[in-house]
């Protein structure tokens, strides 16, 4: 969008960028990688369920006894507290890798590539933390 001029056009409308266009699509990565862990973690749950108990409600009971001694509250802030930086890193590292104005036309995919990297060297920090924090 800076190479475009359209980072010159909202300014000249009276608009900055950063709030018109970027601080939405960081919000929106933050809200989707939260609601898509949300998600998966409803799916594996169901999903345990039936495949230790079957389509029968008759293991409810234990099964939630057993969720219960797994997820214990210090697991569960850990997790909550995983996901939030994960949701973080994904929404404002690829926004980021863009950023500098001293990119030329034809290193956008050096700077995608190094975005990637930065990410997933990010995500593998914050999961060693969460393992250390679970198992530490």
């Amino acid at each position: 969008m800076r190479h475009d001029g359209e980072f010159a056009r909202l300014r000249r409308a009276g608009h900055e960028p950063l709030v018109a266009q970027v601080l939405p699509r960081m919000l929106a990565g933050a809200f989707a990688t939260v609601t898509l862990a949300a998600l998966s973690c409803v799916v594996a749950g169901v999903v345990a369920y039936v495949a230790v108990y079957g389509g029968t409600l008759a293991g409810l009971p234990a099964y939630t006894r057993m969720f219960g001694h797994v997820f214990t509250p210090a697991v569960a802030l850990i997790f909550a507290g995983k996901t939030a930086f994960f949701s973080l890193a994904v929404a404002v590292i690829p926004m980021a890798a863009g950023a500098p104005a001293s990119l030329a036309p034809g290193s956008r995919e050096h700077a995608a590539l190094r975005g990637l990297v930065r990410m997933f060297a990010v995500l593998l920090l914050l999961e060693a933390v969460s393992l250390v924090g679970n198992y530490g």
